[in-house]
């Protein structure tokens, strides 16, 4: 937030770009109350730099191999699946994935970073976890 708004703030002189993560654009409107920049009015996209695939990754011992087989274990087990976030990001892409598969039922897991979600996916106390760009846990 703080280098969106720098940006927004900087002369209009092509000399000052913005590189980063849909955050600034797209996901703090809807976060925070208030934005000391406006995404509509002050920033405009030049370009698109790269595209990170979302991958959802689930603890082998689960037994399932594909999206429609982990959405049928979900409504399944209503409410017992559970979903492991580290940020708002990562919450809204699961609860668009949610919303997407019909509102199935899951419960987010907060966690403070990558690696002890990372932790309790492998043992098995948490059945997904998505990632960008990789293909590991």
């Amino acid at each position: 937030m703080l280098g969106a708004d720098a940006v927004a703030k900087a002369p209009p002189d092509g000399y000052t770009l913005l590189a980063g993560s849909p955050g600034p654009m797209a996901v703090n409107p809807f976060v925070y109350k208030t934005l000391p920049y406006s995404p509509e009015r002050d920033l405009v996209g030049v370009s698109m730099v790269a595209t990170i695939p979302y991958v959802m990754v689930v603890p082998a011992s689960l037994g399932v191999g594909t999206v429609q087989e982990f959405l049928a274990l979900a409504r399944s087990r209503r409410g017992s699946v559970n979903f492991a976030t580290s940020g708002m990001a990562s919450r809204l892409t699961v609860e668009m994935f949610r919303t997407l598969a019909g509102g199935v039922e899951m419960e987010m897991v907060q966690y403070r970073g990558g690696a002890p979600a990372r932790t309790d996916l492998l043992a098995g106390r948490i059945q997904l976890r998505h990632r960008t760009g990789a293909l590991l846990p």
